[in-house]
């Protein structure tokens, strides 16, 4: 799987694209207009959007329920 599809796995799910947007520092239509493939966004902001996904997972992961 792709890290856009990641990210609208991700977005699916319920995840707002703004809210990852401010985890990492950037705009939002950075990221909405890669979904919406109308730009490719640089490799340093892949990389920010991969490691945000993963620590956001890791997050669900620590979550338990009684």
């Amino acid at each position: 799987m792709t890290l856009k599809e990641c990210l609208e796995r991700a977005v699916n799910a319920g995840l707002p694209v703004a809210f990852l947007a401010k985890n990492i520092g950037r705009d939002s239509s950075t990221l909405y207009k890669w979904l919406s493939g109308a730009r490719t966004p640089s490799q340093e902001v892949q990389n920010e959007v991969r490691e945000e996904l993963i620590r956001l997972k890791a997050e669900w992961n620590n979550i338990e329920l009684e």
